[in-house]
């Protein structure tokens, strides 16, 4: 199958990668998948990792209404979310567990017992309309072959889904979204001791991450993704493409290797139902 992969980098970020809106030429079908991906998933790096700020733009004022639109979720109700965004498509069913509409004043609350010494995050799965995910490279990560999916913590009051949307809007700009499905029950991983090494302050308590993955349908287009939208969060990433879930595994940190691994199992199967029905992509 021929990969459609966009690619696109943040402001002042060395252009190595094929330019927004090209299509990548196909990977050799002789190679191995895990080799595949790899290539994949170094095609598209930029060098730099200090990355020119952007001006301030439209998007800036969209965060503003993101989080007004989010507040009364953050106080633990089920129903509404910002411009653009539906949280519960009519027709879908989603597996739910009670946290999804838990709001905690203290997030870590709503973890397990034998997760206690994790920190309880979000992460999202944002699918396009060719049944691609969205993959991105943060700025302070030295390894240019290495992609993940938006993620981030839980703030106190506020639902891991109502997080779900907040951070993929911080973090891409992006809020044209729809939710398809969810995970059940706490993804972890845990920090290699090399880099727990570095934390200081609160981080330094944490053994890891637990996290509540969500799949969101991205309903706009592709001129919506700003790495940078927010005046008060400095940019997590700067490069970003679409890839399939699939080479996920194979491009991010090792020790997030086994919860991509699971998200694959989770949501290949309906994302790949959803396309062959043409039920991704703008409405």
């Amino acid at each position: 199958m021929l990969l459609r992969r966009d690619c696109a980098l943040a402001p002042g970020a060395a252009r190595t990668a094929p330019t927004p809106g090209r299509r990548a030429s196909s990977p050799r079908r002789g190679r191995a998948p895990a080799a595949r991906a790899a290539a994949a998933c170094r095609q598209p790096g930029p060098r730099d990792s200090h990355l020119a700020r952007r001006a301030p733009s439209a998007p800036r004022a969209a965060a503003g209404a993101v989080a007004t639109s989010l507040s009364h979720l953050q106080r633990g109700g089920a129903v509404g979310a910002p411009a653009g965004v539906q949280l519960r498509p009519a027709g879908v069913q989603l597996q739910q567990s009670p946290v999804a509409a838990t709001a905690a004043s203290d997030p870590e609350a709503l973890l397990p017992p034998h997760l206690k010494q994790y920190r309880p995050n979000v992460g999202v799965v944002l699918v396009n309309r060719h049944g691609q995910v969205f993959a991105a490279r943060r700025v302070d990560d030295p390894n240019p072959t290495s992609w993940q999916c938006p993620q981030g913590g839980i703030d106190p009051g506020e639902t891991p889904e109502a997080a779900a949307v907040r951070e993929l809007f911080e973090e891409t700009g992006v809020s044209s979204v729809e939710l398809l499905a969810e995970v059940p029950g706490w993804l972890p991983y845990t920090f290699p001791d090399e880099v727990r090494a570095r934390f200081g302050g609160d981080w330094a308590r944490f053994r890891g991450q637990a996290q509540r993955w969500y799949l969101l349908a991205f309903r706009g287009e592709d001129s919506e993704i700003d790495l940078d939208p927010s005046a008060h969060h400095p940019p997590e990433f700067g490069a970003w493409c679409w890839l399939d879930l699939e080479e996920l595994p194979s491009c991010v940190v090792g020790f997030k290797r086994g919860v991509y691994e699971r998200l694959v199992g989770e949501f290949g199967p309906r994302i790949a139902a959803l396309r062959d029905a043409g039920e991704l992509g703008p409405r």
